[in-house]
């Protein structure tokens, strides 16, 4: 019994030092996997995207963005996101009307965004692709006048049109990059309207928008 409590002190230094270094090869191994595959933020990303804001329902016709996007990485998970492009807004005036006035407008925003989830995706070494993740934000919306505006069926001026606007809000979202597509949804609270009552009647003051879109590489 002496002699068998012996050997067990004599080799257990080595069955500890022996799981030791495994585990530390494991960690070692996800490790590489994870900084040359898995894990890919780009410092400047580059997207063309196609946006669909869910505005006031009231209105029934969806409008219809394409922008361009930058985002810039300023930490792992904190980023800048500029938006520019044009903004097709349809009022309509009415249940299913079948003209409803189109105006064409300049619009903008810019965003900090912090991706809450994006350090537990590294600590769990799962896929991240720039900035692929759950966010929140504030986002600075401006929407110009129309530079143009169209109707069939009766004669039209701005005060018709889609209302220009500026706002700030507060937003929840998800985005993701599979290879060069980008999907991005969320839903917003305004938190300060910057011109006048039209805008929480067009947009609402719970906004939420879809866009998909490609990743330049």
């Amino acid at each position: 019994m002496k002699n068998i409590f012996s050997l067990i002190l004599f080799f257990l230094p080595f069955l500890v030092s022996s799981q030791e270094l495994n585990h530390s090869d494991i960690s070692k191994k996800l490790q590489k996997k994870l900084d040359s595959n898995n894990y890919i933020i780009s410092k400047n990303i580059y997207r063309l995207t196609i946006a669909v804001p869910m505005k006031d329902l009231s209105y029934y016709v969806p409008d219809v963005m394409l922008l361009g996007n930058y985002e810039h990485a300023l930490y792992k998970n904190v980023s800048i996101v500029a938006n520019l492009g044009v903004r097709m807004g349809n009022k309509s005036f009415g249940v299913y009307v079948s003209d409803p006035v189109t105006s064409y407008h300049f619009t903008g925003t810019g965003e900090v965004r912090f991706y809450y989830a994006l350090l537990n995706r590294e600590k769990k070494f799962r896929p991240t692709i720039n900035f692929s993740g759950s966010y929140i934000s504030l986002n600075q919306y401006v929407l110009a006048k129309p530079f143009a505006i169209y109707s069939k069926s009766k004669l039209v001026s701005e005060k018709d049109a889609a209302p220009s606007q500026a706002g700030l809000y507060f937003n929840i979202g998800y985005q993701r990059q599979y290879k060069q597509f980008y999907f991005n949804c969320f839903l917003g609270v305004l938190l300060v309207n910057e011109t006048n009552k039209s805008t929480i009647r067009y947009d609402g003051a719970l906004p939420a928008g879809l866009s998909i879109g490609y990743v330049f590489k």
